[in-house]
């Protein structure tokens, strides 16, 4: 009585599975979540993990107020009145920075207002040159 084909194709799956499921684990002990852009090596379904660090744990301390801060939505609620003091005094080099650390991490990013880094990017430098 010998193991059957469906039997050994079972085990291989389940198998690779196990495997696949420790490299993972693997990976994401080995993360940087402070400094997301030393984890450029991860595998592409990782990646967007990597934006979320950025966005969340950037490395440089945030020196704007949290309405100025940049989020998810891509959105970010500067006023007419306050973008000199958004452009001014950190918070636009700080939005970039975080942008760039999303571009460098995963390329392709879109926030949930569609916007890509490179849709931000334009409208934080058109907003300050203006100022």
């Amino acid at each position: 009585m010998g193991i059957s084909v469906f039997t050994i194709n079972k085990i291989c799956t389940v198998l690779l599975f196990v495997c696949l499921f420790f490299q993972i684990q693997n990976t994401a002990h080995a993360e940087n979540k402070v400094q997301p852009i030393g984890n450029l090596k991860l595998p592409p379904f990782l990646t967007w993990r990597n934006a979320m660090y950025c966005l969340r744990n950037y490395k440089e301390p945030n020196p704007c107020p949290w309405k100025y801060t940049l989020n998810l939505s891509g959105s970010l609620d500067v006023a007419d009145s306050d973008a000199d003091n958004f452009c001014k005094n950190g918070c636009m080099n700080h939005t970039r920075a975080v942008l760039d650390c999303i571009d460098d991490v995963k390329r392709d990013f879109w926030f949930a207002n569609k916007a890509s880094v490179k849709d931000l990017n334009d409208v934080v430098n058109s907003r300050c040159n203006t100022h």
